[in-house]
């Protein structure tokens, strides 16, 4: 399997992070559908591990378990689940959502999920999936 430069990591994290936007902003219009079209293309293993604390996988497993997908309810979950990561940083799990949910750049779901799991299938194989990429980004 090829390793990733690191523009093609940027985008990874850019694609992964605009997914999560749109699933979050798909739940907050009450489109509880859009988290299974995306499970059917995507799995938790899917996101590279090189954000803080895999930060994206976290947020898609909670997402998987939640009774929806607004980024409320998901912190909830995560909190409940023990994975929610808050502090006074830039890294605090609750600003990052928010955050990913003002930078969408483009609504199309499925096209993310595609991008995400062609990435997945590039860049990991079955047994680097989830692989922690240190520095880089």
């Amino acid at each position: 399997m090829p390793i990733p430069t690191g523009e093609q990591l940027q985008l990874i994290r850019l694609t992964e992070a605009n997914l999560l936007g749109c699933l979050f902003l798909e739940g907050a219009a009450g489109n509880q559908d859009a988290i299974k079209e995306v499970y059917k293309i995507v799995k938790p293993e899917d996101f590279f591990g090189y954000t803080i604390d895999d930060r994206h996988k976290r947020i898609y497993e909670a997402m998987l378990k939640s009774s929806a997908t607004d980024y409320i309810t998901v912190a909830t979950t995560m909190h409940e689940n023990g994975t929610l990561l808050i502090d006074k940083t830039h890294y605090n799990d609750l600003s990052y959502m928010v955050s990913i949910v003002a930078d969408v750049i483009g609504l199309d779901y499925e096209h993310y999920a595609r991008q995400v799991a062609a990435n997945a299938q590039e860049f990991l194989s079955g047994k680097q999936r989830g692989l922690k990429f240190k520095g880089g980004i």
